[in-house]
């Protein structure tokens, strides 16, 4: 709102919930650093970092849920717009509105024909020139590189009482608070994720706790089993167990001890190296499931590049491997058979005349 700068902005396979809202907000929180700068090829280099003491949002289901009020533990104050006041945040707005053009021009882009404003996701998966990942990049050096030195008028009378004479970029406006103000340093991402963990109750099983179909596990909970059971009478130890569940990464979860009130972790019994939210989990597995007909850790992590990292050419190395071998496997056949067939034929045995 003070300087028309866009601080973030994801892509998303589906409407935005809760987690993409988290996911956005830590990106605003962390920005790019200079080897993102240096890889996308930006220019304007203009570095955005630090903690958010209030963010202002409308009143979307992707913001009125626990996930996203829970960034209050991190000191920042969540404050609602009123409904139907778009005139309230005019810059975001407008940013929204030079964001959905510049996307609508890419290659590939195609409208729903019977409601404009739904994007016909079939179609576009049939035509796509490019992947996520590479409209992610995209959009970035849209932002940094296109909108943000473009000269953003204000009403006549607010750029008076700022002191402004004429339009500046979101740049200068930026580059101009930055030199009045320090901002604070971004939260750590231990500090984060502890914040954003969203609070359930599960019952203890002999083989760990079980969330949203995900087995969890660890020595300690396996201690815990024992001491109090799987379900217990006592007053003092509940049925269920209080569980904490990071929307940003389903490796581990956290388990409140009953007596000691500690908490202690568990984890996915798949060990993944990329931290993932349990939509994306759920659609790795089942594209592994289906693709690779496997659902070990390695099909798991390699259907993740795929369908959230947008890394495709790994798809088409998979097809060529598996092409590869299906014609090492046929050529194989052939010749066992050969071979198979030459051994029944019957011995031929010389004569003499």
């Amino acid at each position: 709102v003070a300087t028309g700068h866009l601080l973030a902005a994801e892509v998303f396979m589906r409407p935005p919930n809760g987690t993409h809202a988290l996911q956005t907000f830590q990106r605003a929180c962390f920005g790019l650093d200079e080897a993102e700068f240096e890889r996308l090829g930006i220019k304007n280099r203009l570095w955005v970092a630090g903690a958010i003491s209030e963010v202002v949002v409308d009143n979307g289901s992707e913001f009125r849920n626990s996930a996203f009020t829970q960034l209050t533990n991190l000191g920042t104050k969540v404050t609602f717009a009123p409904a139907y006041s778009p005139y309230r945040k005019p810059f975001v707005e407008r940013a929204i509105g030079a964001l959905k053009s510049f996307v609508s021009s890419l290659p590939g882009s195609t409208v729903n024909l019977a409601d404009r404003s739904a994007a016909d996701l079939e179609s576009g998966a049939r035509q796509a020139c490019i992947t996520v990942d590479t409209l992610r990049d995209y959009i970035n050096g849209f932002i940094f590189d296109e909108y943000a030195l473009r000269t953003i008028g204000r009403h006549e009378l607010t750029a008076c009482l700022l002191g402004e004479t004429t339009g500046l970029t979101p740049t200068a406006r930026m580059t101009a608070t930055l030199a009045s103000f320090t901002p604070a340093p971004p939260p750590s991402n231990e500090a984060f994720r502890l914040a954003r963990m969203v609070r359930h109750e599960r019952t203890l099983q002999k083989s760990g706790i079980e969330y949203e179909t995900l087995p969890y596990s660890s020595p300690e909970l396996h201690a815990l089993y024992n001491e109090i059971g799987i379900s217990t009478r006592s007053r003092l130890v509940p049925d269920k167990l209080e569980v904490f569940v990071d929307p940003l990464d389903v490796r581990t979860i956290h388990v409140v001890h009953p007596l000691s009130k500690q908490r202690l972790q568990a984890h996915l019994k798949y060990e993944l190296p990329y931290a993932m939210t349990l939509e994306h989990f759920k659609d790795a597995r089942d594209f592994a499931r289906a693709k690779f007909k496997s659902e070990t850790s390695e099909a798991i992590t390699q259907a993740f590049r795929i369908r959230v990292m947008g890394a495709a050419g790994e798809l088409e190395r998979t097809a060529k491997v598996s092409r590869a071998d299906k014609k090492a496997r046929r050529s194989q056949t052939t010749f066992l058979g050969s071979a198979k067939s030459a051994l029944e034929q019957p011995e031929l045995r010389q004569h003499r005349g």
